[in-house]
């Protein structure tokens, strides 16, 4: 199938599917090349759904990466959704790119994330709807490389029989040393064989056809052995040293439709050192690298001009652990009044949470602030090595009700080894005296999620039983029972999807089948509630005579692990000594500030901690940002159109597309007052989905002293192809609102016979209008 049966394909059924955005493409930013003059052709593909897909950041970074090269392209694939799934097989539609809209069997490579184990099925369901077997060995010459990284590609081996190349470890320098080895032996005229064997040599690359696991007549694993003998004995992760600029791009991709985390986002610093003994990230993200201060503002506010975000999201793992936090905050206050943007830490430690930050974040939007105390009592959080008291925690909290916030989320784990029912009861005494202490804030609520402990590679904890899930399901309802109030909303994970993610976390290759078993019998989008097939990986367990239990439970320290293949530069005991000392109740420091405790890391793969310069910045404080000036306003109408593919746009989605392009073209729109100040426009009546139109109307409020008649080319320039604003009115006289008809257009086919005839019509007093909707809802 060519590029335009698949772009007919897509004019033609679009209105079919939910959310036919998500298919369009076309995005602002977006990278379009000649395909006649590109080199080599990769296929970025993550097994999610386009908005949750869309704001990962490492993809936005590997799509600038390896666009920045002239003859190298990579475009972006996401899983459809079970509708245009079943739409696609029912017409034979084979998977495609959103930006050239090309089939995916066609291009050299494809690169998937490994980010969590329940999109694995979505992964061979992907390879399986674009005419590729999923299976590695039943592939040919003729079909392109499957590569795989992220952070569950350390433990390749639940993968292994579907992955040709995994790439280990910070990918930003390696998948150039990839592209240019798979370009220098095919223009060689090396098989896949042979390129496999140079790939092979490159620090960071794990060929699973070179190794083959061993059992005992138990079945359990005890070595990997090497079929290729010139392989590497252990895969040694990539690290790349700095955070350097160029990796990140200046122009993001900006979605169309409404996405999560709808905000752009930069990262702050990679790794973390704070050693909690349960976190998997932590661990295989050493060491901590952090940007310079200077750039990750200079950055920040380029792409926010190139974007029309007014957001603004600091990445890490912990943003408040970040050593020039306080230096950043005062570099942005000015900058985010004078364009009335917000800044965002997703991830806060209560140690680290100051009063400086709470007051710089309190300027801003308040949605939630979220503290994950992980345990109930101090006894537990000192052997996950997360040593905050109750205390800390009530002084920020105490911080954050004082600064105006009116929700606080708290992250709680259940089933951490030694956890008696008396830990599980001071969560609700932790979450009792955070309600007493916002008790005069009538508005305050806390919502507090539970999450089922899973034990993870590369963690000291990586050798621990999982609760079964019988056990989970009792201490749910143990807290469920307790926690009755009508200000906290308790909500918790499915303990049935926590076990399969510790059994595929720590899975050994025989794995492999039960994946694809589960794929074959249905399982897709299972880290979906309302998706989540559990009967189906029940038997597919069956199916393959394998006991799931026996990669939850207990595992002594003499059995092999199956990642064993992988060297992340750990000393070979440490992982087993941080596990003693959590039973001994020892804590181990943060190597930022105290001497090295010799994990490894930094001298096994030749890379040191990066910690950014500190700096004296004045702060600006809240009271001086929140001053407001009063404006003299001009009311201006504008006319635009919509066609093509944004006529599959929604009207809320149109509506953010026209602000961020008057943002980004810096048009002095007015603000509304109130909590939540935004544009002051005023829209005329929506165009319904998948409907064209050439006289769409809008009214924008803006500043007198700016003259917009003759910036609405400037304002085109940052509006997706298919949008475009063609006239503009100064202060129109009659208001939207008084619209009272719209004129439409019916193009039919040349085939097509009218049935109606247009008189009737009109003389009736009520029609009937049949719509085929998925429900075949009769509409009056």
């Amino acid at each position: 199938m060519q590029n335009k049966d698949i772009i007919n394909f897509l004019n033609k059924n679009l209105l079919s599917v939910s959310k036919p955005g998500r298919y369009t493409g076309n995005e602002l930013n977006v990278i379009k090349k000649n395909q006649e003059e590109v080199l080599f052709r990769i296929a970025l593909c993550f097994p999610d759904v386009y908005e949750v897909a869309f704001p990962y950041l490492g993809f936005q970074i590997l799509y600038h990466i390896i666009n920045k090269h002239p003859r190298w392209a990579a475009e972006r694939v996401y899983a459809p959704w079970v509708d245009m799934e079943n739409l696609m097989r029912q017409k034979n539609v084979p998977l495609f790119s959103l930006e050239t809209k090309t089939p995916v069997k066609e291009f050299d490579a494809l690169g998937f994330t490994l980010q969590y184990e329940l999109h694995y099925t979505n992964i061979l369901n992907m390879l399986d709807l674009s005419g590729i077997n999923p299976l590695r060995t039943r592939r040919n010459e003729d079909d392109p490389l499957i590569i795989a990284g992220g952070p569950n590609a350390f433990n390749p081996e639940p993968m292994a029989d579907f992955i040709d190349i995994f790439v280990i470890g910070d990918a930003e320098e390696l998948i150039v040393n990839v592209i240019n080895c798979i370009i220098e032996s095919r223009k060689n005229g090396k098989n896949k064989r042979e390129l496999l064997i140079e790939l092979s040599k490159l620090d960071g690359i794990y060929i699973p056809d070179f190794y083959e696991p061993v059992y005992n007549t138990g079945g359990f694993q005890t070595g990997i052995k090497k079929i290729y003998k010139d392989a590497p004995e252990r895969i040694k992760a990539r690290i790349v040293p700095d955070l350097k600029n160029s990796y990140y791009p200046d122009k993001p991709l900006i979605p169309l439709i409404d996405v999560s985390h709808n905000r752009f986002s930069t990262e702050l610093m990679r790794g973390c050192t704070r050693g909690c003994r349960f976190c998997n990230a932590g661990y295989i993200y050493r060491p901590v690298r952090e940007r310079n201060t200077e750039d990750i503002y200079k950055h920040s506010i380029h792409s926010i001009k190139n974007s029309g975000y007014d957001e603004i999201s600091l990445v890490s793992l912990s943003t408040s652990d970040y050593s020039s936090i306080n230096t950043l905050i005062g570099i942005f206050s000015e900058e985010l009044r004078k364009r009335n943007l917000s800044l965002s830490f997703p991830s806060l430690r209560v140690d680290t949470f100051t009063s400086e930050i709470a007051n710089f974040l309190s300027i801003t939007k308040k949605s939630g602030l979220t503290f994950a105390p992980e345990a109930g009592s101090y006894r537990l959080r000192k052997l996950i090595n997360k040593e905050i008291s109750d205390d800390k925690l009530y002084q920020a909290v105490k911080i954050a009700i004082e600064k105006g916030w009116n929700l606080i989320k708290l992250y709680f784990m259940i089933g951490l080894p030694t956890e008696t029912y008396t830990d599980l009861e001071d969560i609700k005494g932790i979450i009792e005296k955070i309600l007493f202490i916002g008790r005069r804030n009538n508005r305050f609520r806390i919502n507090v999620t539970i999450s089922p402990f899973s034990p993870k590679p590369f963690t000291p904890f990586q050798w621990e039983a999982q609760d079964s899930i019988e056990k989970l399901k009792e201490k749910i309802n143990f807290l469920r029972k307790m926690i009755k109030n009508k200000r906290v909303n308790l909500k918790w994970r499915d303990p049935r999807v926590s076990f399969l993610e510790t059994v595929i976390a720590r899975g050994d290759r025989k794995l492999c089948k039960v994946v694809y078993s589960a794929w074959k019998s249905g399982a897709r989008f299972d880290s979906w509630s309302d998706f989540f097939k559990y009967d189906s990986w029940v038997s597919a367990f069956k199916e393959n005579n394998i006991d799931p239990k026996s990669y939850s439970e207990n595992w002594s320290y003499e059995r092999f692990l199956p990642w064993s293949i992988i060297d992340r530069g750990f000393s070979e005991d440490f992982f087993w000594q941080e596990r003693l000392k959590a039973f001994s109740g020892e804590t181990t420091g943060d190597c930022r500030f105290i001497s090295c405790y010799n994990c490894g890391v930094c001298s096994n793969l030749n890379v040191r901690m990066n910690i950014a310069e500190k700096q004296k910045i004045r702060y600006i404080s809240g009271e001086i940002q929140k001053k407001i000036v009063k404006k003299q306003i001009s009311k201006y109408r504008i006319l635009y159109e919509k066609k093509d593919f944004p006529r599959f746009l929604s009207h809320r989605d149109t509506i953010t597309i026209i602000e961020r392009a008057l943002r980004r073209a810096s048009v002095p729109v007015v603000l509304t007052e109130g909590f939540n100040p935004h544009p002051k426009m005023i829209f005329g009546p929506p165009l319904p989905t998948g409907y064209s139109s050439s006289c769409e109307y809008l009214d924008i409020f803006v500043e007198k002293r700016y003259n917009i008649e003759n910036k609405l080319g400037k304002i085109n320039e940052f509006l997706p192809e298919g949008v475009s604003l063609k006239d503009i009115e100064l202060n129109p006289e009659v208001p939207l609102s008084k619209v009272v008809a719209i004129d439409y257009l019916v193009i039919t086919s040349n085939n097509y016979t009218v049935k109606i005839e247009p008189e009737k019509l009109l003389s009736e007093n009520r029609t009937m209008i049949y719509k085929n909707t998925r429900k075949n809802k009769t509409i009056n």
